[in-house]
């Protein structure tokens, strides 16, 4: 018996694309349907879309309620990584079949991709956070809140060690991300 993933599209290319991507598995049955039909996918059946950039996956993930895994360029592997949880996997388009079968097949068992945990910053870190996702830099940061540089850097270090994150540009993606997720949970309560 074959298993029905909804391979959701833009264009004929990246439908073909991506059904291509599908062809060698056995046991997978894939139905294409355009971007503009969201709406109509089949309740509880997986995704499978192509996201070239973040703000396109996380705008793909507010619309879509059904299980979702992502295809991305490779290099964007960390950025997409701060998306996943139990409803969203992401992979590059170029890591293996296996690993692509072992993904949708996690889709279809609803198993949890990463266990969140929660990330506790303390308030200095938390101003840090949002003055480096305002677009400040370590001297800016440091003038504003009447501190040495070192300092900041050892609070930049000590937020990349509690985030995972390598870089400052995924460290605005977690905040943003971080953020946005708070908001639900408090729009949830």
């Amino acid at each position: 018996m074959k298993r029905i993933v909804t391979v959701l599209y833009q264009n004929p290319v990246e439908r073909e694309r991506l059904l291509a991507r599908l062809s060698p598995l056995e046991g997978v049955q894939a139905s294409a349907i355009r971007l503009s039909q969201l709406d109509v996918c089949p309740p509880e059946t997986p995704i499978l879309c192509w996201c070239a950039d973040l703000p396109f996956a996380l705008w793909i993930k507010e619309k879509s309620f059904q299980p979702l895994l992502l295809l991305h360029p490779d290099f964007t592997a960390p950025l997409f990584a701060l998306l996943e949880d139990g409803r969203c996997a992401c992979m590059g388009v170029g890591e293996s079949d296996y690993r692509l079968t072992e993904q949708l097949e996690r889709l279809f068992r609803r198993t949890a991709f990463v266990s969140e945990t929660a990330t506790y910053l303390t308030k200095r870190e938390l101003e840090i956070v949002h003055l480096v996702a305002s677009g400040f830099n370590t001297a800016e940061i440091a003038k504003r809140l009447s501190i040495q540089t070192s300092t900041v850097t050892s609070h930049k270090k000590r937020i990349f060690l509690k985030s995972g994150v390598r870089t400052t540009s995924q460290l605005v993606a977690w905040a943003l991300l971080r953020s946005q997720r708070s908001e639900e949970r408090e729009g949830r309560e």
